[in-house]
């Protein structure tokens, strides 16, 4: 008869073991997984980089939307801002603003997210859906970060002429001409807008 000491010692040395062998799956199969990953990503960055290198036009537009429904989290980012781009230049703005928001809802990058939502204000505007356009400027203008505030007064400047609301119009260029970064035939362009409007708020009083 097996000594209860021996038996006791052998039932533990069963559960090191069922253990041991628990541990040495999970080992395993988080090494195929993180093989698995990496090879996700190294096959979507050679797709990524010859979709650039070998599309043109609508069609790079078409395989980047199709290469970042499947794509992994990692590319999902650099994909996404260089379809927003690639679709603003092929002027297919519908899709462009789809893209811009997107990206902004996704990024974990506060920068990013600001460059999208002005992409998106952009991409809105030459669709003409300038109301949209100006909530999206609206938004933005009020927490958004002091190195956008320009790119913000233009594109508001902009849409509040398409609108024919001067007041706005006049208040954005202003604040772009109190930026004393802009250059010399920015500021003359500037200058010349603001005359403009000046003139179209007189003749409404006169």
């Amino acid at each position: 008869e097996i000594h209860p000491l021996y038996r006791k010692l052998r039932e533990n040395l069963r559960e090191i073991g069922i253990v041991l062998g628990a541990i040495i799956l999970v080992a395993a199969s988080i090494t195929g997984y993180k093989y698995y990953q990496q090879h996700t990503i190294k096959s979507t960055q050679q797709e990524f980089e010859k979709i650039l290198t070998s599309t043109q036009g609508k069609n790079t537009v078409q395989k980047l939307d199709n290469l970042l429904s499947a794509a992994p989290s990692a590319l999902k980012q650099s994909i996404l801002m260089e379809v927003c781009k690639r679709s603003m230049n092929q002027e297919m703005y519908s899709q462009a603003a789809g893209y811009w928001t997107q990206l902004s809802e996704t990024t974990s990058d506060s920068n990013i997210e600001v460059i999208a939502k002005l992409g998106k204000a952009k991409a809105l505007r030459l669709q003409d859906k300038n109301q949209e356009a100006m909530q999206v400027l609206q938004d933005l203008s009020q927490d958004a970060p002091k190195a956008f505030k320009k790119s913000i007064n233009f594109e508001l400047a902009v849409v509040s002429e398409k609108q024919n609301d001067w007041q706005k119009a006049l208040s954005a260029y202003q604040d772009l001409l109190a930026d004393s970064k802009l250059g010399g035939k920015r500021q003359q362009y500037i200058r010349y807008k603001i005359s403009r409007i000046k003139q179209k708020l007189n003749s409404k009083k006169s």
